[in-house]
């Protein structure tokens, strides 16, 4: 698990501290470790966060068409997830600062809404 960033540091920009690079800011990470450990749910828990994040901080999609291909994929994600992992409030821990809820905004500006069936559909 990484170290407990500083909150001032890791709250002044978008993407926050994410020591070993594996798309998720440390402090999510942290909190997913405690309450998933060891198992099959902090991956999937763990690759949840990751998505979210690339909503948060990520380039904004370029047109509603890529907004829908990053939430379908998220959707695919955690199409084998247990209720624990997608019940879990990813948005107010990843959205935790006005920045990144604003950042959030300005994605789901761009995805103007959608219905389940505009998703393209999972791979296999």
């Amino acid at each position: 698990m990484p170290p407990e960033p500083d909150a001032t540091l890791n709250n002044s920009t978008l993407a926050g501290m994410d020591v070993n690079n594996n798309g998720v800011r440390d402090d999510v990470e942290r909190v997913i470790a405690t309450k998933f450990g060891a198992s099959t749910d902090y991956s999937l828990a763990m690759i949840y966060a990751k998505s979210y994040q690339a909503m948060v901080a990520g380039p904004k999609p370029a047109d509603r068409n890529e907004a829908l291909a990053q939430v379908s994929k998220q959707v695919c994600d955690l199409r084998t997830a247990s209720q624990a992992v997608r019940g879990f409030s990813m948005n107010d821990l990843v959205a935790n600062t006005p920045m990144r809820k604003q950042s959030l905004r300005a994605f789901n500006d761009v995805l103007v809404g959608y219905i389940h069936r505009e998703l393209p559909p999972c791979a296999k």
